[in-house]
């Protein structure tokens, strides 16, 4: 008799036991300087929760982390869910999940992707063929979504280099595909209310109370990706330089899209995305004494792109089978990054709670460490240390545990919580060392065919030097804007 039992994976139950013993048993141990028996409680929670995400999975410790904190004094299990399921950045995202599978479900995708790569000046030129590549994966990271972009870009430039006779292990399309993983990236911190960048704005909403520009943030923003990928390029072509000769007397292979037109619906789905950028960016512009401008203010991020999703299906009301059917916006919402950011949102305020003392048991010990280090001396290096660590925890974990710090910290040398949230959305974003550094650098890890492991690695260390060099020249300028 063949028995269907299959082994059983004993380091999940170790794993798990871990977990367990920081969440219910770190209360037990003497408390850290200041910080109250309640504070220990949450900091045994905070460390399971990293702890399982690093080494299982997203969904048990967010589901056991969300009903720790509700055994907290004085918080419910009901209430915590609550806190969970209502909390902006969760609404957010659900949401842009939801709008960005429309997008792919109309081909939206496809065609700005086809747009991009199909120009005729791009033929039989290497590197204005490899620009466009990365600005068609930037545009996608941006608009749509960051991990359908790293897929579907990846994908075709993958067999672009196959049909012009490149191999696995050549460098044109191993840093190639670094490079459009790295575009992808940066554009997908692009906006304050999309991806890495809104877990940074939210942290800091709620342990400081500031509130981004959003016009100032997007426009440094846009100039770091700008400079980033302008660099990146330059390295490729002049400091790597890979072999580009199947390329240069390449055919025209894209030309069959050059011809291609927006279809009726991708054009009214395009017109949505006009109208939502407006809904989110004409409060941060108009005066705001206007009616109007308290009204876009109060809509939110998530009432956004709630309107636009709405105004959507309104508009397709008379043409049944139009609209792509609700059900199957499922299909495109990551709900493993809906748990996390979930999870995050009940464990950001305990810690903040005054209950805890955490934050300011955390800044007085810092302070004789950090003592006498200027503001940018000390964001430089507080960035540079949780670069290094990101690349062993994942980067939106580095985010939690390292910006409430950071934004306490730095209200004591007089920095604006705005430059810190400004510089941590495109330094922390960018984390491609490991595997388990961020999404990107999974992918780029896995992504075997065309980038060898230690081009990934070599270069992940020069992205880190190039973006941590850029914060720390960019920082005093940023300092004066805001």
């Amino acid at each position: 008799m063949v028995s269907d039992t299959k082994k059983l994976d004993l380091k999940a139950f170790v794993h798990f036991i871990i977990v367990l013993l920081f969440m219910f048993g770190f209360r037990y141990l003497p408390p850290i300087g200041d910080i109250t028996p309640y504070g220990m409680q949450v900091i045994g929670i905070f460390i399971g929760v990293l702890y399982g995400w690093t080494t299982s999975s997203i969904f048990w410790p967010g589901f056991l982390g969300i009903c720790a904190l509700g055994f907290l004094e004085g918080n419910t299990v009901f209430g915590t869910l609550g806190i969970c399921f209502s909390d902006n950045l969760v609404l957010t995202t659900l949401f842009i999940f939801c709008f960005a599978q429309i997008t792919q479900e109309i081909g939206l995708t496809t065609y700005i992707a086809n747009w991009c790569i199909s120009r005729k000046f791009a033929t039989g030129r290497p590197y204005v063929m490899l620009i466009m590549f990365s600005l068609a994966g930037f545009i996608l990271s941006t608009f749509v979504n960051l991990f359908a972009s790293l897929v579907l870009v990846t994908v075709i430039f993958g067999e672009f280099c196959r049909q012009a006779g490149f191999k696995s292990g050549d460098k044109f399309p191993a840093f190639g595909s670094i490079m459009i993983i790295l575009a992808v990236t940066v554009g997908g911190g692009i906006f304050p209310f999309m991806g890495q960048s809104f877990v940074v704005n939210s942290v800091m909403e709620k342990t400081t109370g500031a509130v981004m520009n959003y016009v100032l943030f997007t426009v440094v923003q846009l100039v770091y990706a700008f400079v980033t990928m302008l660099i990146a390029v330059l390295a490729v072509k002049y400091i790597l330089k890979p072999d580009v000769t199947p390329l240069l007397n390449v055919d025209d292979r894209f030309a069959c899209y050059r011809n291609d037109k927006m279809t009726a619906d991708q054009k009214q789905l395009t017109g949505l995305i006009v109208v939502l950028m407006l809904l989110l960016f004409m409060p941060g512009i108009m005066p705001v004494d206007w009616v109007i401008t308290g009204w876009l203010k109060n809509l939110s991020v998530p009432g956004a792109i709630v309107l636009t999703l709405g105004l959507y299906y309104i508009i397709n009301l008379g043409t049944p089978g139009r609209a792509v059917p609700f059900a199957k916006l499922a299909a495109g919402i990551n709900w493993d990054l809906i748990i996390m950011f979930a999870t995050i949102a009940p464990l950001v305020s305990a810690i903040n709670s005054e209950n805890s003392n955490i934050m300011p048991t955390v800044v007085s010990s810092l302070s004789g460490l950090l003592d006498g280090m200027g503001p940018i001396t000390f964001m430089v290096s507080f960035f540079f240390i949780a670069m290094v660590i990101s690349q062993f925890v994942n980067n939106v974990a580095i985010v939690l545990a390292f910006t409430p710090v950071m934004y306490s910290f730095g209200l004591t040398l007089g920095i604006n919580p705005v430059v810190i949230a400004i510089l941590a959305s495109y330094c922390l974003n960018i984390s491609f060392c490991t595997p388990t550094a961020s999404g990107g650098a999974t992918y780029m890890f896995s992504f075997k065919e065309w980038i060898p492991a230690k081009y990934g690695v070599l270069c992940g260390i020069a992205i880190e030097i190039l973006t941590i060099t850029l914060v720390a020249v960019s920082a005093p300028i940023i300092m004066a804007l805001v």
